[in-house]
């Protein structure tokens, strides 16, 4: 019996949930806290952005689908590109993403211990302290990644749904207590509504990037030629819909000259409701 027939349905342990909530989790980050003060200078125009960028994330979705149907195995955009435009092309793509995705895990690692030293001051006070704090949580996942493929795409999936909530609770209560005086105006900017559309596109669709994880461990995923096209969609119509919720119950939340200087939007939010 061959070595595919034995050990690669045993270690195709995520199913479309788990592979959802790595699409999801690595999608939903540190932009879209930042986005209300990005997009206020635009208006309305600004929140039209996240429609457009969708409407465009929606076709690269499609189009990581259908090659995750035709080629359903790990590496995601290498295998494609290798694949599809040769050995120079595929190594390319994959150098690039492994160095983003280093610079990604940097600088999440950084954050969250700058958020935890407001509970923990000396994470602060002592560079050594954070350093070691950093490396800590970056070799914790790791060891978490190596342990288990199942425990480590249970924790992406919990920690994706511990970060839908808190963001889906502040679009509930913004959209019940919305003041539609607080909308902001149509195109505040000198630029034509082509130019302030496409400007706001470009500021938001960088806050979709992480769908393409969907498509990485294909040969963990059960059935990944069915499971991957599936959740890598589901998951763009989700982030959209989170995002355009969230970014409008703030905006009908805090008045625009406020978010145009807000360091923390979605505090100020918190604070008003």
């Amino acid at each position: 019996m061959t070595q595919d027939s034995t050990s690669q349905p045993q270690s195709r342990v995520m199913g479309f949930w788990r592979v959802w909530g790595l699409a999801v989790g690595c999608a939903i980050g540190s932009g879209i806290f930042m986005m209300p003060t990005l997009l206020a200078p635009y208006g309305m125009l600004g929140l039209s952005g996240w429609l457009v960028a969708g409407a465009g994330t929606i076709l690269i979705a499609l189009t990581l689908a259908r090659l995750s149907t035709r080629m359903p195995k790990t590496g995601g955009l290498y295998v494609y590109a290798d694949s599809g435009l040769g050995s120079m092309a595929g190594f390319i793509v994959g150098w690039c993403y492994w160095i983003s995705c280093l610079t990604a895990v940097a600088s999440v690692a950084i954050a969250f211990i700058s958020y935890l030293s407001a509970y923990v001051p000396l994470l602060i006070q002592y560079n050594e302290a954070g350093l070691f704090a950093c490396l800590g949580l970056i070799w914790l996942i790791i060891g978490l990644n190596i342990r288990s493929i199942k425990g480590s795409s249970t924790f992406q999936l919990i920690t994706t749904v511990l970060k839908i909530v808190p963001l889906l609770a502040l679009a509930l209560f913004g959209l019940i207590n919305l003041q539609p005086a607080m909308l902001p105006e149509y195109n505040p900017t000198n630029l034509s509504p082509i130019a302030a559309v496409s400007a706001a596109t470009m500021l938001v669709m960088w806050s979709f990037l992480g769908i393409e994880s969907a498509t990485v461990p294909a040969d963990n995923v059960i059935t990944p030629e069915k499971t991957i096209p599936r959740a890598i969609i589901a998951s763009v119509l989700t982030i959209l819909a989170l995002y355009l919720l969230v970014s409008l119950a703030v905006s009908l939340t805090v008045p625009a000259n406020e978010l145009k200087n807000a360091t923390a939007p979605f505090k100020l939010a918190a604070e008003r409701l």
